[in-house]
């Protein structure tokens, strides 16, 4: 008899978690051995990720709640709880799954209803690093469900799997990498066509980003960055594709300076592949990474990779790594991009390591395994 499999997370809206499950409901799709549904807490935003779930009729059962602000009442903030904790009892007595797989700071509405229906074998993968969720009140509901309700929690490095031992004092974690699907990022793709398409000149220098626009992605500095290498090549053009909470600002900081339509805010895209082609150079200085898969596409697409210290070793799959510190200056991060003027890292893994094929059957190996 095939397992079912229950992965529960607040939304779909675009984000790391929330395209890694996504692949799972595709990938999973005619398993012989396993049937994977997902439950969004929050109703359908029409993302990108909505819509590709209501166009291929995926196994996604929406809720209805509308989560509060941080500034709402503890009353408010508990009334939306109990609803969300109400949901998934309900959902759990529906789908009857034989493992519940949680994503995100979702454990404080999931843990009840999974130990009050029985649900053997429970899992929750963390996302970034330990401690970087300033709710600290998570740490004690991650530590409980971790250390005395069985619940295993996931890593995607090796990294990570130190760190969560040491935050919550446990003993076991499971390994299991974001795959991507690394055959699509080496395809040809008509860069002349696509660079036409978007307005750009074919002999731009085009500096790309992919992530949310948020402050743990650092795209202010992008922008810094950008008007240096704008200095030197004035007909440089900087894509910044992704949505956040960050956007007005970013919009505001790039009006500031002047830099007008050289910068491209594309929004949310599903041809990452595409936009990927026509990038000379990739960009992603992030504050802290758990992995950072925007980084991981970007070297499948043999991209060169300008990047934080803060990275993780084991993001760096391919010799196309230039690491710089964030204490450098937007001159200096100028200068390694356009004059290479650092040494570039060595790989620690492979693509191999990330490639879908293999991550799916770490999974599906945790899975079916005792």
């Amino acid at each position: 008899m095939k397992k079912k499999v229950l992965h529960i997370i607040h939304g779909f809206s675009i984000g790391g978690a929330e395209k890694i499950v996504l692949k799972y409901l595709y990938d999973f799709r005619n398993d012989p051995d396993i049937d994977i549904y997902a439950l969004t807490l929050s109703p359908s935003s029409n993302s990108i990720f909505d819509r590709k779930i209501s166009y291929d009729n995926l196994n996604v059962i929406y809720g209805n709640i509308k989560f509060v602000g941080p500034n709402s009442s503890i009353w408010a903030k508990l009334h939306i709880n109990l609803k969300a904790i109400k949901m998934i009892h309900e959902t759990l007595k529906q789908i009857k799954p034989d493992i519940v797989h949680t994503h995100l700071a979702i454990q404080h509405l999931s843990l009840l209803p999974t130990l009050l229906r029985r649900v053997k074998k429970k899992y929750h993968t963390i996302h970034s690093i330990p401690g970087s969720n300033p709710k600290r009140r998570f740490k004690y509901i991650d530590k409980i469900a971790f250390k005395y309700c069985h619940v295993v929690p996931v890593c995607l490095t090796n990294h990570m799997i130190k760190l969560t031992k040491q935050y919550y004092n446990i003993s076991h974690c499971e390994l299991v990498r974001n795959g991507i699907d690394t055959g699509i990022f080496k395809k040809y793709y008509n860069t002349s066509a696509i660079r036409k398409e978007l307005g750009i000149s074919s002999k731009s220098f085009v500096v790309g980003h992919v992530g949310r626009l948020c402050k743990t992605k650092n795209q202010k500095f992008i922008i810094d960055v950008f008007a240096k290498i704008k200095d030197k090549i004035p007909d440089a053009t900087l894509l910044l594709i992704g949505e956040g909470e960050d956007k007005a600002e970013i919009v505001k900081k790039v009006r500031s300076l002047s830099l007008g339509s050289s910068v491209r805010l594309l929004g949310a895209r599903a041809d990452i592949p595409k936009l990927l082609s026509i990038m000379d150079v990739f960009i992603f200085p992030s504050l802290y990474e758990g992995l950072g898969m925007a980084l991981i596409e970007a070297q499948a697409a043999g991209k060169k990779c300008f990047v934080s210290d803060t990275v993780p070793e084991e993001a760096i799959v391919t010799e196309n790594i230039c690491k710089l510190s964030l204490s450098l200056t937007p001159q200096q991060w100028c200068n390694a991009i356009l004059n290479n003027e650092f040494p570039y890292e060595k790989n620690r893994l492979s693509l191999k390591d990330y490639d879908k094929t293999n991550t799916n059957y770490v999974l599906k190996k945790m899975y079916l395994g005792h």
